[in-house]
């Protein structure tokens, strides 16, 4: 019986340590906006989101038009800390003890950022948008060890909204800028792309 338990607890410990990491690009970000007030853009793909989602979080406020006047380049990212809760002087079995009658092992904090640069067609930036998140999370065998992800998806979702609540916003602005500098043409579409790149790497 002693046995069965043993297995039992080990099954459960294994269970609870696989790691489930968090994926941006599987956030829902179909925004819907009555009104497409900024000038197109084209995305650039050093962003660490890839092409679909990128699209989802900016051409809900994109107007129609013939011409690209610039650039959009999108970004996140988080740091992830912890700091122990119980630990007697590294007496590792009452540690342990302590987890299984429900003590978690660590608080576990993220800080998650948002960024969305603006680049007109000569690589200029017309605008830069940031916002922060944070999500404190317990981590313990009763409590898993995966990353929060439907807590991080609402975080980033809320994040890039008010992103693209601020780009309409200012939507007079920037698009004075963009239309000032010109539509993009494909003579210097290499030369601002590598430009941009050496701004946001």
């Amino acid at each position: 019986m002693n046995k069965i338990y043993i297995l039992l607890l080990l099954g459960l410990l294994l269970t609870s340590c696989t790691t489930n990491r968090f994926d941006i690009n599987t956030v829902d970000f179909s925004y819907e906006y009555t009104e497409q007030n900024i000038l197109p853009l084209r995305y650039h793909d050093r962003s660490n989101l890839n092409l679909e989602t990128a699209n989802k979080i900016i051409k809900s406020i994109a107007a129609k038009d013939s011409n690209v006047w610039g650039y959009y380049y999108v970004q996140h990212n988080f740091d992830r800390s912890e700091k122990k809760i119980f630990d007697i002087i590294n007496i590792d079995y009452v540690t342990l003890i302590a987890h299984i009658l429900g003590v978690p092992e660590a608080r576990v904090h993220y800080n998650l950022n948002a960024n969305v640069y603006l680049f007109d067609s000569y690589g200029n930036i017309v605008e830069i948008y940031e916002k922060k998140g944070y999500i404190m999370k317990y981590r313990g065998l009763y409590y898993g060890y995966d990353y929060p992800i439907e807590d991080m998806s609402k975080e980033y979702k809320r994040m890039f909204k008010e992103i693209i609540d601020d780009i309409s916003t200012n939507r007079e602005r920037t698009n004075n800028l963009l239309l000032l500098s010109g539509a993009l043409e494909d003579d210097n579409t290499t030369e601002t792309y590598t430009k941009i790149y050496m701004i946001v790497k």
